[in-house]
């Protein structure tokens, strides 16, 4: 059963879209080859952030940029036809998923080197290449440099179930913790489902590791636990938002 099926199922992962965003971001996608993926944006902000941070946090963990059209908004970027996505795992690849879980640590750590946060970590950013093992983050429509004050922007974007409040309120600046915050909400999600005693207890070790990292920083109250049982869409516009039913 794929992951994405609900939770109290006991069968798998929770995955929902990210916030779709007004104009001014990205507004259709397409394969042109098996090779490659077409992303088509309708403002050239949105274009510029992606591409920045792509750029920047370059490297075999993130999806690779083949060329960018800055005349027609159109980024390009490599596509494997051979890896899946998070969200597409079985329960059966439980064993799988907590065996590349610390390669998933290290490509978001890697990201956060380079100075950006992903900003939506979920199951379906997450790429795995069965014939190497490696793990690829993709879709960095959300990421922001850290340290940018979340006050600053017009829109933004970020998944209701892996999101803090803070990051789906716009509210204080982006950080490395958001990014954990949302790592540690897909462990929770696969903690009830792990049996084996050895798999489950390296989960809990991980988790705790997380849990430091996140509350080791500013100390925002908006941070502490935050559950949202809602299945719908937000778009975020200063002051709006509006759900879509999925």
């Amino acid at each position: 059963m794929p992951m994405e099926r609900a939770i109290n199922q006991g069968r798998a992962f929770v995955n929902r879209n990210a916030l779709r965003v007004p104009a001014g971001h990205q507004t259709r996608y397409c394969h042109e080859t098996p090779h490659e993926y077409i992303k088509q944006f309708t403002a050239p902000a949105g274009l510029a952030r992606e591409y920045s941070a792509l750029i920047d946090c370059q490297g075999a963990c993130v999806q690779e940029v083949l060329g960018v059209d800055w005349s027609h908004g159109i980024l390009r970027l490599s596509y494997d036809p051979c890896a899946v996505t998070l969200s597409q795992f079985t329960s059966a690849d439980l064993p799988t998923f907590i065996a590349i879980l610390p390669r998933i640590i290290s490509a978001i750590e890697h990201c956060h080197h380079r100075g950006w946060v992903h900003g939506d970590i979920k199951p379906s950013n997450l790429l795995y290449v069965p014939k190497n093992h490696q793990v690829r983050l993709i879709d960095f429509g959300a990421s922001h440099r850290m340290g940018t004050r979340r006050e600053t922007f017009r829109h933004w974007q970020g998944t209701p179930m892996f999101a803090s409040s803070a990051q789906l309120n716009g509210e204080g600046r982006v950080e490395a913790r958001d990014d954990w915050y949302s790592l540690n909400k897909i462990i929770e999600q696969v903690m009830p489902l792990e049996r084996d005693y050895t798999r489950r207890t390296e989960l809990e070790r991980l988790a705790k590791r997380l849990c430091t990292r996140i509350s080791k920083r500013n100390g925002d109250e908006n941070e502490k636990a935050y559950t949202l049982e809602s299945r719908t869409e937000w778009t975020h516009h200063k002051g709006t938002h509006r759900g879509n039913t999925l």
